[in-house]
């Protein structure tokens, strides 16, 4: 089945009444819930066009999506969650091609990772190198984070890590701001090493780690239900997003959604930047020859507005982004590249 895949993000398309409801793939929320129970009360197996039977009723919906739909720029219906995961023997995901599959036979992973829990969400043990030492921990493994995240301040200050502060992301209990750091070692140790990392600091999560979309989607996954695995198989794709990077971490100081009765705006305006006085927050965004309809229109902002630039070329850069002050728009476009003028390069970190 194909899927959607904005910032990351696992969107399962369910069609009734030919009309496409969009649901969040969050092996991080117990439940599944709907915010239309009208159109969509429940998901069986010909919305997935899979022989195996079931049916799924759908909660009503215990929390506010709409700022996460505004962040992908999808109109979200709801949330697939566990209770959604465990009807099926497995579930594999392939973030390369796009697809989502249940209960496959020949899944050869190059990588098997015990499940310490299944049920409400799935654990595993991971662990982080800080300060020259491996710092193991319970970890969520999320679909629906779309960043890594560790909760131990002390690894923040570990000054090795290059970091962007004051991103603003829904939670399931509101908007919350965050910092992302970056070059942090992460394995699962004796099992796999996979490698440096960008990460999320939040104190206010009951895990020491989360494993993100960033990380699940440079693999092959099975989450392995009857087997009690994460399985893992190498599918190496390109980066896309500055949440992606390994290395080095460049973001432009600006956060944009997608508002139903404006469109495209700045949202967030990042700590330590300094933007011209145009780019207050809410001004409306320009974004050329993307339509609105696009389910991964997303993707497209992000790869303009994070992305590595290599130091000889920080003064330019292939899809740049530029400010046109005069018309008070930000033109995200494929300029060859165009030098940056001062005001725009302070936008960069």
């Amino acid at each position: 089945m194909n899927i959607y895949l904005p910032m990351n993000a696992v969107i399962i398309p369910i069609v009734r009444n030919e009309k496409t409801h969009y649901f969040f793939l969050d092996t991080g929320f117990p439940i599944s819930f709907t915010i239309d129970q009208q159109s969509v009360s429940s998901i069986n197996n010909k919305d997935l066009g899979i022989g195996y039977n079931f049916e799924l009723q759908l909660h009503k919906n215990p929390i506010d999506i709409n700022p996460l739909s505004e962040m992908l720029m999808v109109e979200l219906t709801g949330f697939l969650g566990m209770d959604f995961v465990s009807q099926f023997d497995n579930m594999v995901l392939d973030y390369k091609e796009k697809t989502i599959e249940f209960n496959q036979m020949d899944f050869k992973p190059d990588y098997v990772i015990p499940l310490k829990n299944i049920n409400p969400r799935l654990e595993i043990e991971l662990s982080i190198v800080s300060n020259e030492k491996h710092i193991a921990g319970k970890c969520l493994v999320d679909t629906g984070a779309y960043q890594s995240v560790f909760s131990n301040n002390d690894i923040a200050t570990d000054n090795r890590w290059n970091s962007a502060n004051g991103f603003k992301f829904p939670t399931p209990s509101g908007e919350q701001m965050f910092n992302l750091y970056a070059g942090i070692e992460v394995s699962c140790e004796g099992i796999i090493d996979f490698g440096e990392q960008v990460m999320m600091l939040n104190q206010d999560i009951p895990y020491d780690y989360v494993l993100g979309a960033n990380i699940l989607s440079q693999y092959k996954c099975c989450f392995n239900i009857k087997d009690k695995q994460l399985q893992l198989q190498k599918n190496p794709r390109e980066f896309r997003y500055g949440a992606d990077l390994t290395e080095d971490l460049q973001v432009v100081g600006i956060q944009l959604i997608k508002e139903k009765k404006y469109g495209l705006c700045v949202h967030n305006i990042l700590d330590g930047f300094e933007v011209p006085s145009e780019l207050e927050d809410g001004i409306q965004v320009w974004l050329p020859d993307h339509p609105d309809d696009d389910v991964e229109m997303v993707n497209n902002v992000w790869e303009a507005l994070s992305y590595k630039v290599p130091d000889e070329l920080k003064a330019k850069a292939e899809n740049v982004v530029y400010i046109d002050t005069k018309e008070v728009v930000v033109i995200l476009g494929e300029e060859d590249n165009k030098e940056l003028d001062l005001e725009t390069r302070d936008l960069f970190w």
